[in-house]
This record gives structure tokens, sequence and C-alpha cells, in this order.
């Protein structure tokens, strides 16, 4: 009798133990090829809940640049991540490939996939500059922004000024250099750049919304360079009414590759944060 009561009351103290673990099973992300106004953008969707997450890569970067987020996010949100225009296995655009004109795709094809507003809009790297103009374009429809290690036209500006030699760097100021085993894009997304800067220039955060901004410490950027990367990041954040800046060590430009748990907190935040009244 003793030893049944032993083995019960070890069975209840295990059973506690694994109820504290997150058990929930991974989320299912499946692509469909969706219509963004003449050509097929696709998307990579999973998850459920409002508001829904969507995600912007950088500088000729497909999807896959989410692939360590995305599935985690999932769990608490609807999440989609796509290929732009001419990158991944999305079709090629006749259209140029202008800030407010991707805005433009991405929008049609969220309403095509029927995925509703609002958005908590994730971007990285150009994707920051992307992301903004999109909340810009769509103000009533955005509901928080995560910028991870975003591209900035004032950091642009002061790299015009201050030519620096860096052979893995983009000569306009982002990061050219793409994880390994990364195929190279189909399209040069950089002969747009002048006029992804003026587009992000006249764009406006919506009020009243929350935005964190992530900064990588540990980029490998000549220290000047680098110091002014992130006093850039300050001087913007520090404009956004609820904006937060967190400054990511030991993290190169890839913060959601090198510490994605720093990427999931922080949009888990912001969702968290759009969601109350």
């Amino acid at each position: 009798m003793r030893r049944s009561f032993a083995v019960i009351f070890l069975g209840l103290i295990v059973g506690a133990c694994l109820a504290d673990q997150d058990s929930s099973p991974q989320t299912i992300l499946k692509t469909q090829k969706v219509n963004a106004g003449g050509h097929q953008l696709n998307m990579l969707i999973g998850g459920e809940g409002t508001p829904a997450v969507i995600f912007e890569s950088g500088i000729g970067s497909d999807l896959t640049s989410w692939s360590a987020v995305q599935g985690d996010i999932a769990r608490f949100a609807t999440t989609v991540s796509y290929d732009r225009a001419g990158l991944g296995k999305s079709e090629p655009s006749k259209q140029r490939r202008t800030a407010r004109q991707i805005a433009l795709d991405l929008h049609l094809a969220l309403q095509a996939a029927g995925i509703k507003p609002p958005y908590v809009l994730v971007g990285h790297s150009l994707g920051g500059i992307l992301v903004r103009v999109f909340a810009d374009m769509y103000s009533a429809e955005v509901a928080g922004m995560v910028l991870v290690d975003p591209s900035q036209e004032a950091f642009d500006d002061w790299l015009r000024a201050h030519p620096v030699r860096q052979p893995m760097l983009d000569p306009k100021g982002d990061t050219a250099e793409h994880p390994k085993g990364r195929p190279l894009p189909r399209v040069d997304e950089s002969q747009e750049w002048a006029t992804y800067r003026r587009q992000a220039r006249a764009a406006k955060v919506p009020p009243g919304i929350p935005v964190i901004l992530l900064t990588a410490l540990n980029d490998r950027r000549p220290a000047e360079m680098q110091k002014t990367w992130v006093e850039k990041h300050e001087e913007w954040i520090a404009k956004v009414p609820r904006g937060r800046h967190i400054k990511v060590e030991n993290s190169g430009h890839y913060i959601q590759v090198d510490h994605p748990q720093v990427v999931i907190d922080a949009v888990k935040e912001v969702v968290t944060q759009s969601r109350q009244p």
C-alpha cells in the first residue's frame, strides 16, 4: 500500500513538472501563391489570432531569413512572411521596386490571402524602411512595429559624407552579406535605394502604436561606422512616443539568426501591447 502511494505521489510530481513546460505543438506553416495585382507572391502563413504579424526581409533576402523565429511567433499570433516580387519563389513585377510599390504589393497580397488587419510589422534591415512606408500608407491598419537592425536614411546621409571602404558592406548603407547557403537574389533591389530613402524620410509612424527597435552591436563594421549606426537608431527611436530601443550584444546584422529569442520576445511584447484597450 505504501509503495502504491509513493508511485502515485511521484507520478503527480512528474506530471506537475511537465505541465510547467511549453508543450504546445509546433504550429504548421503553409506556403501559398497570392496575387498582388498581376504577379504572384510566395507567402508562408501560419498561426492564428489578431493582430497578424507580417515579416519584411532585408535587401535581396527571401522569407527564409525568418525561419528561426516565425514558427515560435505563430504559437501566439497569425504570421506571414513572404518573398518580394522577383525574389525567392515570387514572380517578378513590371512595376518599379519603390518602397511604396512594395507596400502596395504586400497590401494587395494580404487582402487576397484573407489576412485582415490590424498588423504588427516586423522589418529587418531594408525591411525596416519598407514597413515604415507601409505603416504610413495604411496607418489605420497598423498596430505596432518591430525594427530589426533597420536601415536608416540618416545613417545613409552620414555614410555619403564619410565614405568608408568595407568590402562586406553595400555602398548604400546596408549589409550585403547573406547567411550561408542563401541563393543570390534575382532582382537588384539596391537600384531604388535613393527612392527608398526619400519615401522613408517622408513616412510618419502612426500615432500611439508601440515600436521596438533592435540594434546589433557586433556587426562587422568599422568602429566609427558602427558608432554612428547606433547613434542614428537612438535619435530616430527617441522621437517615437511609444518607442523602445534594445541594444543586442554579441549579435551581427541578422539578429533573428544570431539571437532569435530576442526578436521573438520583442514581437510578443508589441503584440501584447497592441491587444490592450
